[in-house]
């Protein structure tokens, strides 16, 4: 997800961060419904 897509979804930088982060060290990630509402 580009910097611009990021801003206009209205994600947290430290919460897409985190959610990289995890996921490349192979752990389960929990996604809150705000932030799924806000992806689809």
């Amino acid at each position: 997800m580009s910097p611009q897509e990021r801003k206009r979804r209205r994600i947290n930088k430290l919460t897409l961060w985190y959610q990289k982060k995890n996921l490349g060290a192979g752990r389960k990630i929990k996604i809150y419904n705000k932030v799924v509402a806000r992806m689809e």
